[in-house]
């Protein structure tokens, strides 16, 4: 059998097997970090470049003092319970990885969550979360539940969104709520969900060299690379542009001799606008 027929044979196994491949595809990945987030996710990581989060449902925190827990409790567990079961964050004495404190400085903000974690997993070690009373106690009870909420959000790794329904919205509001997006963020900064092993994902273009593996749970991303092959058969030369996105095409031209240059005008129209 020819070289360019072993070629040929070649190039249509692998855009069989691509094509097949987009139908009932998988992925694999050892990390959450190896994932990404955009518009259609609709949740977001606690810190750019470094996904900080609890990596379990279970937290525990304590007052800074009986006067905070007296004027503040039942606020701050009104806006825990706003994530239900998604969540188990409880007031302990014992050694609490968590501070809810109360500060009189005038500093813009209702409330604000300062965090510490171990640099090997970035699993959280400490937060403390900061009530300003000069601006929170000015609110209604609805806005300060949510306020409590919204920080408990930080505390397990979320950061802010764009969408004013959702609670980790980076503007007060006495109507956000936890919403399915806010959730899905939650479970995978809590290992409920987590992107090792198998899972159901959706392709999508990207750009001309790849594109998105999303994970139909969480709507978070990978990217994947397309592939290319040519083959030289006769005058003409062939080049397969195969992509698990389904965006598949193959471009000839006639040329004389092996190797042949694609001309400078044919590209792979794979461009996502």
């Amino acid at each position: 059998m020819s070289k360019q027929r072993i070629l040929h044979l070649l190039s249509i196994f692998l855009v069989l097997f691509v094509l097949s491949s987009a139908f009932g595809i998988t992925a694999y990945a050892n990390s959450i970090d190896s994932f990404l987030v955009d518009s259609s996710t609709r949740w977001a990581n606690y810190s750019e470049g470094v996904t900080i989060h609890m990596g379990s449902k279970n937290t525990t925190y304590s007052y800074s003092s009986s006067a905070v827990k007296n004027t503040y409790s039942t606020y701050v567990t009104t806006g825990i319970g706003m994530w239900g079961s998604y969540i188990s964050c409880t007031e302990s004495s014992s050694s609490p990885m968590g501070t809810i404190t109360v500060s009189a400085m005038d500093s813009g903000a209702t409330a604000d969550l300062g965090p510490t974690y171990y640099t090997s997993t970035k699993h959280m070690a400490s937060w403390t979360l900061t009530i300003y009373s000069q601006n929170f106690d000015d609110n209604a009870d609805a806005g300060k539940y949510r306020t409590i909420a919204h920080e408990i959000g930080h505390a397990y790794g979320l950061g802010h969104v764009s969408y004013d329904n959702q609670i980790m919205y980076d503007t007060y509001s006495e109507s956000k709520n936890v919403t399915s997006y806010d959730r899905a963020g939650m479970n995978v900064m809590t290992h409920t969900h987590t992107h090792s092993g198998s899972y159901s994902t959706t392709i999508e273009e990207y750009s001309t060299y790849s594109h998105k593996v999303r994970c139909n749970t969480c709507k978070a991303y990978r990217l994947g690379n397309c592939s290319y092959t040519d083959y030289h058969s006769g005058s003409t030369h062939y080049f397969v542009f195969n992509c698990s996105c389904g965006n598949d095409s193959t471009m000839s031209w006639a040329c004389s001799g092996n190797p042949c240059i694609m001309p400078f005008s044919i590209q792979p129209s794979h461009e996502l606008e």
